[in-house]
């Protein structure tokens, strides 16, 4: 059987049996997996090998974020990111622990597969992303490739959220380049990010998929972000620092 714990239903528990989001009771399902289809409710679209490799070598090669890491998919859909960061610890001495997220169970199954052909370990979580009953910053970074946000508004967004909130180092994610603005004014604003940075500009080669696509492929221009997460300590800083100036002008308007 399935176990489910406050929304969350684990389909495959890795070595680790003991962190602290994962319920106890943990099966891996007996998997036949045919004729499975893409989603277009849940905005899925496969990530491209090309943009795959991009994200994790440079997230291993010039910031070290991802061997020995404990690292989050999320929306892992069929497990390419989660995956990847796996394969990348081949060689390291100290293993990551990599956690794959995504609400639809049909995607975790063929993630499953996957990782049993590729003899890889990864932790596979049934749950909306919004739903995540994770408290703190309980991995080390977050890797994802979320909805663009089109058919449903600030799906996105809620992503990005979720993320920043969980991760103690950084998120890798892709956005639309359309949305670049608007993607840095949130996550430094509101989402409390140290910091905000286009990698690069990718190109997403996107497939005719759904009846609705008139051409046969689409390219749509992609940046790659990494989003350095605020530390504890930092982040009271700044608090602090807006109470006082609170505090001042308060006092400022009183003595006018």
């Amino acid at each position: 059987m399935e176990s489910k714990d406050e929304g969350m239903v684990v389909l495959q528990e890795s070595g680790n049996k003991n962190r602290e989001w994962v319920s106890e009771n943990q099966t891996k399902p007996n998997l036949v997996v045919e004729g499975i289809g893409i989603k277009i409710e849940l905005e899925q679209y496969p990530t491209g090998a090309h943009i795959a490799s991009r994200m994790l070598y440079t997230a291993e090669n010039s910031f070290e974020d991802i061997s020995g890491k404990v690292v989050a998919d999320f929306g892992c859909g069929c497990g390419t990111l989660g995956l990847a960061a796996t394969l990348l610890d081949a060689d390291f001495v100290f293993d990551s622990h990599v956690i794959g997220v995504d609400m639809d169970e049909d995607s975790l199954e063929i993630a499953t597969i996957n990782a049993d052909d590729l003899e890889a370990e990864m932790e596979l979580i049934q749950c909306q992303i919004n739903n995540l009953k994770w408290r703190g910053q309980i991995v080390d970074t977050v890797v994802m490739n979320p909805p663009f946000g089109t058919r449903n508004k600030g799906a996105d967004m809620e992503f990005l959220s979720v993320a920043l909130k969980v991760a103690s180092q950084a998120v890798y994610s892709l956005h639309k380049t359309t949305t670049r603005e608007h993607i840095k004014r949130a996550a430094l604003r509101d989402y409390n990010a140290a910091s905000a940075e286009v990698i690069c500009e990718l190109r997403y080669d996107l497939p005719k998929l759904y009846k609705f696509h008139k051409k046969k492929d689409v390219d749509i221009a992609v940046d790659l972000w990494r989003l350095a997460v605020m530390s504890f300590c930092a982040e009271l800083l700044v608090l602090l620092h807006i109470f006082r100036v609170r505090k001042s002008l308060k006092f400022s308007s009183k003595c006018n």
